[in-house]
């Protein structure tokens, strides 16, 4: 729905394709400038398969100023994230999935991963050979704490394989609620 800018950071939304409503988690518009919680959009080249205002939770700020590049097709800042992926810890503390894939993707021999929420910080699945997981781990832990996690925890794990959905896509990021664990 989007094409990244060559003559500078955002994004250009095909909007003479799709109609891409930034929105609260209300569903009220959000203004540009301001963070939207999800985005309503309703695709409008193709019959075939309507889609109407469709919910996606993807987090983005519709910019208001021309790009300069000279296009005039609306340029939003870079997706920040989806609404699914944010950890919220018991004392108020929201963290951002970028909080672990830079530690995570610092590591060439981390092919995959997995990041799960856990109460007191998180468990982390790593598929390939890391150079040493448990300094990943403290590294992360310690971005945690930096945000105001107490204590945090982290465990990074060696695995063979991730699970993956039935659309065969890896949930990179795994907030507390949607963790099950066996009782």
């Amino acid at each position: 729905m989007g094409i990244g800018c060559w003559r500078g950071p955002g994004i250009h939304l095909c909007d003479d394709l799709v109609i891409i409503e930034p929105v609260d988690l209300a569903g009220r518009p959000v203004p540009p400038g301001v963070r939207s919680d999800k985005l309503y959009v309703t695709a409008i080249s193709n019959p075939t398969l309507p889609l109407i205002r469709l919910e996606l939770t993807d987090q983005v700020t519709f910019l208001d100023t021309p790009c300069a590049c000279g296009s005039a097709h609306q340029l939003i800042a870079d997706v920040e994230s989806r609404l699914d992926d944010l950890f919220s810890y018991p004392g108020g503390q929201v963290v951002h999935p970028h909080v672990f894939a830079a530690q995570l993707r610092r590591d060439r021999g981390i092919i995959e991963y997995q990041v799960r929420q856990t109460p007191a910080g998180a468990e982390v699945l790593v598929v390939g050979t890391p150079a040493d997981p448990a300094a990943t781990g403290r590294r992360v832990a310690a971005e945690l704490a930096r945000l105001g996690v107490p204590d945090p925890a982290v465990e990074v794990r060696v695995v063979d394989r991730l699970e993956r959905q039935a659309t065969g896509k890896v949930r990179r990021f795994r907030p507390l609620e949607t963790v099950s664990r066996p009782a």
